[in-house]
C-alpha cells in the first residue's frame, strides 16, 4: 500500500470527508473531488491509495470498472 507523508495523510482524511457526505448510491470520481471539495489538483498517490484500499475491502466503495479513473459507486 502506498505510504502517504502527513500533508498527503490530511489530503486523504478531507477527500474520504468529502465522500462520506455523498449519498449511498451516488458515483464519485476522485478528480472531482480534488476540484470541487479540496480546491487543489488531483494528486496521483492518493487517489492510488484510495484504489489499494477499495480493492482491499477497506473502503465502502465499489469501482464502476477497472481503472479508478472511471469511479467509484458508494455503497
Amino acid at each position: 500500500m502506498v505510504t502517504l507523508n502527513a500533508i498527503e495523510q490530511k489530503t486523504y482524511q478531507d477527500l474520504l470527508a468529502a465522500i462520506a457526505k455523498r449519498p449511498q448510491g451516488s458515483k464519485v470520481h476522485v478528480r472531482d473531488l480534488f476540484g470541487i471539495d479540496l480546491g487543489q489538483p488531483t494528486n496521483p498517490r492518493i487517489a492510488r491509495r484510495l484504489y489499494e484500499e477499495v480493492a482491499a475491502g477497506l473502503a465502502r466503495l465499489r469501482p464502476l470498472g477497472q481503472r479508478s479513473s472511471e469511479g467509484y459507486l458508494i455503497l
